[in-house]
């Protein structure tokens, strides 16, 4: 029952939302939630979970994202492989997805992509730094 709620949210009755979804994002493509609430504690109680479960051969987590599952074994942020599929806001990968290749940028792509690089301190998009730029992006909204 424990990782069913892990999984799939606790129901907490407050506010607008009736779930607090400890991971967000998509089945196979889960990452930790951004919150900052959950964030400060309900991870930790989470960690536990997850942990009493491995210990006692319990059932596991499944559905992670294989860069959250590269950086619990291995804790190594620059080996780490991101997929666009694992950012689980559809708006921020949708910008990020206009990086991807060699596409022609309007003025307010590149608009859109600036706001948002400029928000993770990152510089704006050029014709030299868009690789770059798209790998940057995807690897702050993923791991942070």
């Amino acid at each position: 029952m424990a990782m069913l709620k892990l999984q799939h949210g606790f129901n907490t009755h407050s506010g607008a939302a009736n779930m607090t979804l400890l991971f967000e994002g998509q089945q196979n493509h889960l990452v930790p939630s951004t919150s900052q609430i959950l964030a400060d504690s309900d991870f930790v109680v989470a960690g536990r979970m997850i942990g009493h479960s491995f210990l006692n051969d319990g059932p596991r987590l499944h559905g992670l994202s294989k860069a959250i599952i590269h950086m619990l074994v291995h804790a190594d942020r620059d080996t780490v492989t991101v997929q666009l599929d694992d950012v689980p806001d559809l708006d921020i990968r949708s910008t990020i997805y206009r990086l991807d290749g060699n596409k022609h940028l309007t003025e307010q792509q590149k608009d859109d992509i600036n706001n948002l690089a400029i928000s993770w301190d990152l510089p704006p998009v050029s014709a030299e730094n868009c690789r770059w730029l798209f790998q940057q992006l995807l690897h702050h909204a993923v791991i942070g």
